[in-house]
């Protein structure tokens, strides 16, 4: 299925986040994944889409790195909302020097190949993140879908705030992660990670779905 991103912006931009997830489930039905790093505010979009969708797979990918309250927030939100979760293991890797072609490999390997093999495993026809413009200075550049190298991204709270999301998430007894840590991300947690830059999909992309 042909996905008009133009027209799925325009339908979607003036909607509340819980109505942009169900519009594009009304579309796509189980064609449709949610990715999650289990982050600080990552309860918001796994309540929303489980509201609309409750069965839809979350995919995670496992990098070695996560801390302690990471693993309880996976296993809480996995229990507490009994996820579909999919979870995609990374090999271990030490973290190199930023900046360095050793720092782009280590990103691609840690996170970006596991997410392809993902999409090749679960081949869906589009992903939701809870990507928010004011993380990095890529992303408020984004709209709320777009095309990542073939596969549509779908990014519900992307108007969203920090402060806001994390007043949702107190506001329906959704923990918050304030122990995060994304070696991809460096030392500032505000790098990109390579997944939300158009740097996947390929692979999905020619396996003629």
């Amino acid at each position: 299925m042909d996905i008009d991103l133009q027209s799925l912006n325009r339908e979607i931009e003036h909607l509340p986040a819980r109505e942009r997830v169900r519009h594009v489930h009304d579309l796509l039905g189980d064609g449709l994944i949610l990715s999650t790093s289990f982050g600080p505010t990552a309860g918001v979009m796994l309540r929303l889409a489980t509201e609309v969708y409750p069965e839809i797979r979350v995919i995670t990918v496992r990098h070695g790195h996560e801390t302690q309250r990471t693993l309880e927030a996976a296993e809480h939100y996995t229990e507490a909302l009994d996820l579909n979760l999919k979870i995609y293991e990374a090999p271990k890797m030490d973290v190199p020097e930023e900046g360095t072609p050793a720092f782009e490999e280590f990103k691609r390997k840690v996170k970006m190949e596991p997410f392809q093999r993902a999409l090749d495993e679960e081949r869906p026809m589009a992903w939701l993140s809870g990507v928010m413009r004011g993380e990095t200075e890529q992303r408020k550049t984004f709209d709320f879908a777009m095309d990542r190298n073939g596969l549509p991204a779908v990014y519900p709270i992307l108007d969203w705030d920090e402060t806001y999301a994390e007043e949702f998430c107190l506001a329906h007894g959704l923990p918050l992660n304030r122990d995060y840590y994304d070696p991809a991300k460096g030392r500032s947690q505000k790098q990109e990670c390579g997944l939300h830059l158009g740097e996947i999909g390929a692979s999905w992309t020619s396996s003629g779905l």
